[in-house]
């Protein structure tokens, strides 16, 4: 009799666990970027293949193409980027690689640009989300998962633990934004090595405004809670032998942004990491931006945009970090086959650039 209670037991939470997790999955808010279905295929890339990777926030997210580098000049890199992202997400995004030890890049490139500013979990329901999508995408059998919530406990008290390790419990109400595609895989795109490429195009011109840089503008001042997570992220990239390097992408400059960026190069000399502005005016020049085709936004560079700053920016990491040339390698095939699945759904756009 006893027996038989305990099968039923068993039984009964086998079938309910397995309802509220398929629930679970139907019910959970569905971010744009998918990091989840980034992060498994990063995983699941041949153990060692990648040499760079990319974090950042949506900048990085737009700007840098994988594919590009790829074909431009033998680059394996990756694109992790976040909207939204912020110094504990970019730290969250580090733990998570170095706890995948099949693979061990090189050279990790990060965008800082939370330098000046004090954005946690608990700063407005948009950062929370951002930092619930980073926590999210950790797979929940990983230790790590709950190592990072306990810190983000440390610095957001009033965060609700138990929804980031259940999404049903905070995203239970949404059944009345319940779609089709809510019920279907996302679709494969494992080829475009985690990076957005958008070919739609602002209706204004976005301007370097090169004036600025020369107008004496004051670095935004380094805020404790974010600054302290980069130089976290400095040390454990040290720390495991990686390179790293510090980057952000062409975009319409303001007073703002260029407080921020004079506050990053000052970090990033004091600390020993190089830095790229590419938003600079000769930057611009190099590049080739064009501020009436290349960008989709303010701040986000589109398709070509993005195109032109990838290629260039590969030509740049691979001197000055010396960057292996895969291409033609045998054992990098799968990287060549999915430039040919970019390039077939993207030709209109690559086209113009000579591939």
């Amino acid at each position: 009799m006893i027996r038989k209670l305990l099968i039923k037991g068993v039984a009964f939470l086998l079938i309910f666990t397995l309802v509220f997790l398929c629930v679970q999955e139907v019910m959970r808010y569905k971010y744009n970027e998918r990091l989840a279905d980034r992060y498994r295929a990063y995983m699941n890339e041949k153990e060692n293949s990648v040499d760079v990777v990319f974090i950042g926030s949506s900048s990085t997210y737009c700007d840098v193409v994988p594919d590009v580098m790829w074909k431009e000049c033998g680059i394996t890199a990756y694109n992790l980027g976040v909207v939204t992202s912020a110094a504990f997400i970019s730290y969250s995004q580090l733990r998570f690689l170095l706890e995948v030890k099949k693979q061990k890049p090189k050279l990790i490139v990060f965008g800082f640009t939370r330098i000046g500013s004090n954005v946690r979990a608990s700063t407005s329901a948009k950062h929370e989300n951002s930092h619930r999508k980073a926590i999210e995408a950790i797979p929940p059998w990983w230790k790590l998962k709950y190592e990072l919530l306990l810190e983000l406990k440390k610095d957001n008290p009033g965060q609700n633990l138990i929804t980031y390790l259940f999404p049903l419990l905070r995203y239970h109400s949404r059944w009345n934004d319940i779609k089709k595609s809510d019920f279907r895989p996302a679709e494969n795109d494992d080829y475009t090595k985690g990076g957005l490429f958008r070919n739609v195009t602002a209706d204004y011109v976005v301007d370097c405004h090169a004036d600025l840089f020369d107008s004496g503008i004051e670095p935004v001042k380094p805020d404790e809670y974010s600054a302290g997570y980069y130089k976290k992220i400095v040390e454990l990239c040290r720390e495991n032998d990686i390179e790293i390097a510090v980057a952000n992408y062409p975009k319409e400059n303001t007073e703002e942004w260029i407080a921020i960026f004079e506050a990053l190069e000052i970090f990033c000399s004091e600390n020993g990491v190089q830095y790229y502005d590419l938003s600079t005016p000769e930057n611009w020049a190099e590049i080739g931006i064009d501020g009436t085709s290349d960008f989709m936004d303010y701040d986000h560079l589109n398709a070509r945009g993005a195109v032109k700053a990838s290629r260039a920016f590969a030509r740049r990491l691979q001197e000055d970090f010396d960057l292996p040339d895969h291409r033609g390698d045998a054992e990098y095939d799968s990287w060549e086959e999915a430039w040919n699945l970019f390039y077939e759904k993207n030709t209109d756009v690559l086209a113009e650039f000579g591939y």
